[in-house]
């Protein structure tokens, strides 16, 4: 049993509070309300409207931009593709991009985890791959599916 009169009960047992407690109870759960009121609906957000011309504008006009996606685009987004050059930037331990069989994967987490040595991995950083892969792991499953995780695109 829960309620307020002159004393606060709860389960029967009396627990006093005087008028000023009260008052601070009550002030405090004000404050407490209109704050999260406050946060939660005072934040600024953009409003982003779309208008006949298909521009996409915001209600200050301070952005107005003209979405054009194609199906390329789109692929590209999802799938990116690297050329060789790009690749070879990528060529220490830290920083491991190779391509294998036509794909590009960062293997730069890999590179200590590797079980054949760190070194095998480093020598295979900035380049083409696929030859010292194929030749190392042929048609090994668990080395396919340990790619497949590190895939960052494919290759030009």
């Amino acid at each position: 049993m829960l309620y307020f009169n002159k004393h606060f009960y709860l389960n029967n047992n009396i627990i006093f509070m005087s008028q000023r407690n009260k008052i601070t109870l009550i002030l405090f759960l004000i404050l407490f309300i209109g704050a999260g009121f406050i946060i939660y609906y005072g934040r600024p957000v953009m409003k982003i409207k779309q208008t006949n011309s298909n521009q996409v504008v915001s209600d200050n006009n301070d952005i107005s931009v003209t979405p054009t996606f194609t199906e390329d685009s789109i692929n590209n987004m999802m799938n990116p593709s690297y050329t060789l050059t790009e690749i070879m930037a990528h060529n220490n331990a830290d920083n491991c991009w190779s391509a294998i069989n036509g794909d590009v994967y960062d293997l730069s987490t890999w590179v200590s985890r590797h079980p054949g040595g760190s070194q095998k991995i480093i020598n295979m950083c900035g380049e083409d791959a696929s030859s010292g892969f194929n030749g190392m792991h042929g048609s090994s499953t668990s080395a396919k599916a340990a790619l497949v995780l590190l895939k960052i695109g494919s290759l030009k």
